[in-house]
């Protein structure tokens, strides 16, 4: 009896969960933020439906919306979804919203970040945002940043400098200090350049 109770709210949650997918793709912000939140609210249930949607959805109001709220729901279990639709979603709010989402997880989202700035084929504006993400991790990600500092890619070691000005800042890191002292020493252009940057903070 128990089992079939389960079973029937199940049903019934997914149903739910669909109509409120639908939403959104609504036109009027303030009712997508609801159907957002609401979705939120139900959590980590929720998510196989809105990966398919950030993944395959044709409206771009939707998987915009589905990448935020993954954000609002976030769980780890989202990233590699959120790292396919950054890869792969020609809309760069959609590529926005998943660097955002992604970089909540702190040192968990680092060696996806990584993973984008070693593609060859990643353009220019999603290195960008990666290395906005890795900022935003800052300090959360000090040990994983500091290892990807003498990475042999000249985009990972440049936007892992970039991202320990908080540890240098707030923090007094020996260790992100030497880095930092490494950097203005790089073989890199790119790599002295963020280095010096931080050094005029």
């Amino acid at each position: 009896k128990n089992k079939g109770l389960k079973e029937s709210k199940l049903k019934k949650n997914k149903v739910l969960i669909k109509k409120i997918i639908a939403g959104l793709s609504d036109n009027r912000g303030k009712l997508r933020r609801t159907f957002s939140e609401s979705l939120g609210f139900i959590g980590e249930e929720a998510i196989p439906f809105l990966r398919i949607v950030l993944l395959n959805s044709q409206n771009v109001t939707a998987r915009r919306a589905a990448a935020k709220t993954l954000r609002i729901i976030g769980h780890p279990s989202a990233l590699p979804d959120l790292l396919k639709a950054l890869l792969n979603d020609e809309d760069p709010v959609v590529q926005g919203s998943s660097v955002g989402a992604m970089a909540i997880f702190g040192e968990e989202a680092i060696e996806h970040f990584i993973k984008v700035l070693e593609n060859p084929t990643s353009s220019e504006m999603q290195c960008g945002l990666v290395s906005w993400g890795l900022a935003y991790v800052g300090a959360k990600g000090g040990s994983a940043l500091k290892k990807a500092s003498v990475s042999s890619n000249i985009k990972v070691r440049a936007s892992s400098v970039a991202a320990l000005g908080e540890q240098i800042q707030s923090f007094s890191d020996e260790e992100a200090k030497t880095i930092l002292s490494n950097g203005l020493n790089d073989k890199s252009d790119e790599v002295q350049i963020e280095a010096l940057k931080l050094i005029g903070l």
